[in-house]
């Protein structure tokens, strides 16, 4: 759990050869800091992995951060890797369309994002 605003942790996204943040569980982070962070992505240029897993995310800045990095895969984080977002505030619905954009622009970023497991099938007999 980090107790960071989202001010900070932008700020912290923007150093220099910064690989891995893991701001799990930082419930400050919301929908204007998931903005916020969206912004610093741009000078991420080193950033391998990013866990925004439990911080209150919303749809809209899900949406806005897959097309971002969806548009422009060299300018946007060009090295990340793996970007977490499960256990946020969005409807994973509504968000589908947004992930197949960024699946298919950026094919290497594995992006985790499920909020709960799917149903176990059923086997058929």
């Amino acid at each position: 759990h980090n107790d960071l605003s989202a001010s900070s942790a932008a700020a912290i996204l923007q150093g220099p050869k910064l690989q891995s943040l893991n701001l799990f569980a930082n419930e400050a982070i919301g929908q204007s800091g998931g903005e916020v962070l969206m912004l610093a992505l741009c000078e991420a240029a080193e950033l391998y992995a990013l866990d925004l897993g439990g911080c209150c995310i919303d749809a809209a800045v899900v949406r806005d951060m897959c097309m971002a990095l969806s548009a422009s895969p060299l300018g946007v984080a060009p090295n990340l890797a793996c970007l977490e977002l499960c256990a946020n505030e969005f409807n994973e619905a509504a968000c589908a369309e947004a992930f197949q954009q960024l699946r298919d622009a950026r094919p290497s970023l594995d992006v985790v994002w499920r909020n709960k497991a799917p149903p176990p099938q059923e086997a058929t007999g």
